[in-house]
């Protein structure tokens, strides 16, 4: 269902969009102004009909992480009671994602030029997200789900959650130390900007010259 309502509220606002696009053309025709309606013109339209800030139906930088965020926890924190569900929301975030790409490349077009400092508070969140994970899919599997563990004493089945929590964070952290490269589009971005920034030094030591001049 949340798919479905991101996929309702996207379609709406390529919908509306082209309406108020096709609408100006309407009315540059009818005053015989000469010239194709540009890409610029239709960057505009979407910045009015559908602004990228807080609240709107355009989207949000925390609305979009929020979403993506939340269906994310529901997905590895309760996999195991129906595993089945599991496949399904997998490729249904899949599709989502998909979705707000399309939407931020054909409708938002040119978000707020902020400053940005990375993902590095959205990266500690999921990190919370997968530590409770671990301990409620253990909990889950021993006193929820219907197994061969059912007739444990509950001091046995606090042992058996500690153990296998132990053993998927252990695992976790193998993995973390195993992927720690830096993956080679973030590499190639970093040496565009130092590029970039070394091309700007004679701009601004110029500039400089020139205001103290």
């Amino acid at each position: 269902s949340h798919t479905l309502l991101t996929l309702a509220k996207i379609v709406f606002r390529i919908l509306q969009v082209r309406w108020a696009a096709r609408a100006e053309i309407e009315i540059q025709k009818k005053q015989a102004q000469c010239g194709d309606y540009s890409l610029l013109q239709y960057q505009e339209k979407c910045a009015n009909e559908a602004k990228y800030e807080y609240g709107s139906s355009g989207g949000s930088y925390v609305g979009d992480f929020l979403d993506v965020i939340l269906s994310f926890g529901l997905l590895v924190n309760f996999w195991s009671v129906s595993p089945l569900m599991t496949i399904i929301g997998f490729f249904a975030n899949i599709f989502e994602y998909h979705l707000l790409v399309y939407r931020m490349t054909w409708i938002t077009c040119r978000p707020f030029p902020h400053v940005s400092h990375g993902l590095h508070e959205v990266v500690i969140i999921l990190e919370v997200i997968v530590f409770v994970a671990i301990a409620v899919n253990a909990m889950l599997v021993i006193c929820v789900v219907r197994t061969a563990l059912d007739n444990l004493s509950p001091w046995n089945e606090l042992a058996v959650i500690s153990a296998s929590g132990a053993c998927l964070v252990f695992a976790k952290v193998i993995l973390k130390v195993a992927l720690q490269e830096k993956p080679q589009d973030l590499v190639d971005a970093a040496d565009q900007n130092d590029d970039f920034q070394e091309k700007l030094q004679p701009l601004r030591k110029s500039k400089l010259m020139a205001t103290e001049a």
